[in-house]
């Protein structure tokens, strides 16, 4: 019965579909290696300048493939500039961010109090939680990328959650204080910050992937 059907779908295939040979099937894939590969190289280039340009065209170009293909060089690039700018891009898309809190060094019952507070949210037993935060807009007289929690717990006109300065990316955490974020291999966004809730604060440590 398999060997029916198998045969009854070649059968049923047009010739055309089967008329790619090996060597031009060998040439496609050669033409998309080397476009992925002039992609990296813009990407990578020397002067900082140049790369940064290549990810502001690449990320306007509205080509999906090359979005992609700038925020992953982009934001892995050794250039802290370079990298920022894609960063930079990323939060310009307006992304749902995972906000992982952890405050292995809190008071156990002030974290709680904090979180829950704040974000009516309550810490496992490893007083570890996590949150969603959505990048609601871009206050360009803030310099700062706003979130629609941070709207609701500091007031509609003081809901700046990060902002990216040269090559520095800082998070605002509840006490009102930014904090800079140090950029870690895999991909995230990591800052040693202080959580405030009425006149309780806890010391947190706040850890955004960045995908």
């Amino acid at each position: 019965m398999f060997r029916q059907t198998v045969f009854a779908f070649l059968a049923a295939t047009p010739l055309c579909a089967q008329s790619l040979s090996v060597a031009d099937l060998q040439a496609k894939i050669d033409a998309e290696l080397k476009k992925g590969s002039e992609y990296a190289d813009l990407l990578n280039d020397p002067d900082p300048v140049r790369a940064q340009m290549a990810i502001k065209l690449m990320l306007e170009s509205g080509d999906e493939e090359l979005i992609k293909t700038a925020l992953d060089y982009g934001i892995y690039s050794p250039d802290a500039s370079v990298r920022n700018a894609a960063i930079k891009a990323f939060f310009d898309g307006f992304p749902r961010l995972e906000v992982q809190i952890e405050g292995e060094k809190a008071n156990e019952e002030a974290l709680r109090y904090v979180l829950s507070g704040n974000y009516s949210m309550v810490p496992n037993p490893d007083n570890y939680g996590v949150i969603n935060m959505d990048i609601g807009g871009y206050d360009a007289t803030a310099n700062c990328y706003w979130s629609h929690q941070y709207n609701r717990i500091l007031g509609k006109r003081d809901g700046c959650f990060l902002r990216v300065i040269g090559d520095i990316v800082q998070v605002r955490s509840t006490d009102r204080n930014w904090y800079e974020m140090t950029f870690l291999d895999e991909g995230s966004l990591r800052a040693n910050t202080t959580h405030q809730y009425i006149n309780t604060k806890a010391e947190t440590i706040v850890t955004i992937p960045i995908r």
